[in-house]
């Protein structure tokens, strides 16, 4: 199986201790038509809210294998709050950055990217609602609480 977390920390760890953890990761992206290309996305992502109501990350995305690519980069935050049993809300923003030369034609690119940033939001809860509440099953121990099936 493949382990995607702990969710007891140990007596003296605190969630707020984890606060400004940044994780850079780098993934293949399928090419579309509003998108364009099959293309690599860079990302680095930073945790700015933990506690015991929300959480929320924010996160920088480049891709300069794409046209324009290395003028622009994505600049996206998401607001996770629990609602309650098996409910939780997701509040997304997004907003795109000039890095380079701002072009005439620069509302295809930002239109381009808001395509992007959509299929990157509905990604990241399809991956929140397959991790969690009715997935985790009360009669595993905790060892084996967070283990997924092949």
């Amino acid at each position: 199986g493949q382990s995607i977390g702990k969710i007891k920390l140990d007596r003296k760890e605190k969630w707020s201790n984890f606060i400004g953890a940044e994780k850079t990761m780098q993934y293949i992206c399928p090419g579309t038509d509003e998108v364009g290309p099959t293309h690599v996305a860079y990302e680095r992502m930073e945790l700015v809210e933990y506690n015991d109501f929300c959480f929320a990350v924010k996160s920088v995305v480049k891709t300069p294998d794409l046209p324009y690519g290395s003028e622009y980069e994505t600049a996206f935050q998401i607001l996770f709050i629990d609602k309650g049993i098996n409910n939780c809300r997701l509040i997304c923003s997004s907003e795109v950055v000039v890095t380079g030369m701002a072009l005439d034609d620069d509302w295809q690119v930002r239109n381009a990217m808001r395509h992007r940033a959509t299929d990157y939001f509905f990604a990241v809860a399809d991956a929140i609602c397959m991790h969690s509440g009715d997935a985790i099953d009360p009669n595993k121990s905790e060892d084996e609480e967070f283990m997924l099936d092949d």
